[in-house]
Parts: C-alpha cells; structure tokens; sequence
C-alpha cells in the first residue's frame, strides 16, 4: 500500500483540489473547515506559519510537512514570547508597535530570512514554544 504525502503550495486556496498551504493542512487534520486560518492554531503562531510557507522553495516546503500535527492545539500559545522570538532571530528590534499588531510584527521578521532552512528553524522554534506551557493562556 502507498501512502501519497500532500503536496504543499504557496498562498491560500479555494478548495484542497486546488492545492493546500501548511495552515490548510493543518485545518483538515483539525477537522475545521478549509481555511489558513485555523482555530486550532494561535494567530501570531499561524502568521509566521503563513509567511514561512508562501517564502520558501517548493523543496522547502515539503520539509514543513512534519510541522502539521505539532501545530495543532496550539490555540493558547504565548504570543508575545513567538514574537519577541521571531524579532531576535532576525536582528530586528522590538518596536512600540509590535505588541498592537504582533502579526505584522512577525510577518517582517519573517520575510528578513532567505533560506528554506532558516525558515524551516523558525517555526519550528515558535512551535516548540508555543508548547512550552500548554497553560498559557493570553
């Protein structure tokens, strides 16, 4: 038996047949509707996601397939703590704005990186701290 592994693509689509980015993925195995902005994965976390997914070669993003189930329930994680993060991993300085709109925040952060496997570390870091404490709640 063969098992056929999805294939990641960049930007949002309509339905699976059109293809699916990692946050689509991640709403099917959350069994929500198709969407890139799933419940079950928090916001900022979901930016970086998002952002990380459409910056990287097609090669890259097949490696961010093992990241869809560590994303799931991750709805409580500390935002402040991924922004703060992505801002030091990028030489970036915290800004007054950051904490008002925390996606932008990593959104540039994110577009600061140029390698598939930069990218591919950052969000595996702000995976692993958004389930640092799975108390956390904002």
């Amino acid at each position: 038996m063969t098992t056929r592994l999805p294939h990641l693509a960049p930007g949002r689509h309509p339905t699976p047949a059109h293809g699916r980015c990692l946050l689509e993925l991640v709403s099917q195995l959350a069994d929500e509707v198709w969407s890139d902005r799933p419940a079950a994965v928090h916001p900022v976390l979901a930016a970086v996601a998002r952002c990380v997914n459409d910056r990287t070669t097609p090669h890259g993003r097949q490696a961010l397939l093992p990241l869809a189930v560590p994303l799931l329930h991750t709805a409580n994680a500390p935002a402040h703590a991924i922004v703060d993060h992505c801002l030091r991993t990028a030489g970036l300085k915290k800004r007054w704005w950051t904490g008002i709109f925390p996606t932008m925040a990593v959104a540039r952060a994110v577009r600061r990186l140029n390698t598939d496997e930069a990218l591919r570390r950052l969000l595996t870091e702000c995976v692993h701290l958004s389930r640092k404490d799975p108390t956390w709640a904002e």
